[in-house]
């Protein structure tokens, strides 16, 4: 007749949780901190803080490929608003209106990124989004397991996520009315 196992103490059952939480939580925090730092980056674009501000006018935008792999490129000048930059030479990965002066940032020598209040509320939103897995890894290390009472970090880390997550989607969705209307 074969031994029978011994059943596992509940401390060290807790501890191996307590630990495999705290991992999943490591990996969570760092994917929000990458988030976070591509979200700031481009946000100091879209709102004038990094970069040469001005405005990039298409001469002419050329479709290519077609379904999800289409894409559409325009070519035009880039003048900064000093006018110590003028580029002629420059192309964005987007459709803009041909002939008509556009705000952009120009980052490095050739990358241009859009400014707007589309472009900013969209970058809040995926902000507000990173938020809300930073605050889901927090929650993640202070929960123990198996535990009936919420404590009230558990509850401020809940109510953190779900307003993150519900003020991301009010932004996105403030994002898509602006961009229509523009």
């Amino acid at each position: 007749m074969p031994a029978k196992k011994k059943p596992r103490s509940k401390q060290r059952t807790t501890e191996r949780r307590r630990k495999r939480c705290w991992k999943t939580a490591t990996v969570v925090l760092l994917v929000a901190l990458f988030g976070l730092a591509y979200c700031a980056d481009d946000l100091a674009y879209e709102l004038r803080l990094a970069g040469t501000p001005g405005t990039f006018r298409a001469v002419g935008c050329q479709s290519a490929g077609s379904g999800r792999g289409s894409g559409t490129t325009c070519a035009g000048e880039f003048r900064s608003d000093d006018g110590k930059v003028d580029d002629p030479n420059l192309s964005i990965d987007r459709a803009v209106p041909v002939l008509r002066p556009v705000p952009m940032q120009l980052d490095a020598p050739d990358d241009l990124h859009e400014v707007g209040a589309d472009t900013i509320a969209y970058s809040l939103a995926l902000l507000l989004l990173v938020v809300a897995v930073g605050a889901y890894a927090v929650a993640l290390v202070t929960e123990p397991p198996k535990r009936k009472v919420v404590s009230r970090g558990e509850r401020i880390a809940g109510q953190v996520i779900t307003s993150s997550v519900l003020g991301s989607v009010l932004v996105a969705t403030a994002g898509v009315v602006i961009s229509a209307w523009s």
